[in-house]
């Protein structure tokens, strides 16, 4: 039966209330609310449990359970920020892998056409990050006579 009274109010509790809101903060689900809140109530638990001389077997069990719970939450934390920088990572090189085939693309059009690229607008071409920028630049450049109506 799942208690009433909030999850950090129960991890205040003793024996059986204790052992299981310790329980129930392993299962908590990565994006839950309470996350935050609980894995700073059990860092402080597991201070105060090394602090304690308690050698009887229910502190004993309580501070092992507080430490494998603290060890598997924070595992999975790493893992969803790990998982969230590749993702942002991945995300970001195929922009920038996108916009360099853009500005190739641009260059050998030039080329293709004959038109004069001096260093300026190399450097401009070059410094360019915005796709569709770039995207307009090629379509100009498909029928334009001068470097002048691509980028006029």
């Amino acid at each position: 039966m799942l208690s009433l009274k909030p999850l950090h109010l129960r991890l205040m509790g003793r024996g059986a209330v204790l052992r299981a809101a310790i329980g129930e903060c392993a299962r908590l689900d990565a994006d839950a609310w309470e996350r935050p809140f609980v894995t700073r109530i059990l860092l402080r638990m597991r201070a105060e449990l090394r602090r304690m001389t308690g050698d009887d077997a229910f502190s004993k069990e309580i501070e092992m359970s507080v430490d494998k719970t603290l060890d598997d939450l924070m595992a999975e934390s790493e893992a969803r920020g790990e998982a969230r920088g590749e993702a942002r990572g991945e995300s970001r090189g195929e922009a920038r892998g996108v916009v360099l085939g853009e500005q190739h693309a641009l260059f050998t059009l030039l080329a293709a056409r004959r038109l004069s690229v001096d260093e300026s607008t190399t450097a401009r071409i070059v410094a360019c990050n915005d796709s569709d920028e770039l995207r307009r630049w090629i379509a100009r450049a498909a029928t334009a006579d001068s470097i002048d109506a691509v980028f006029g």
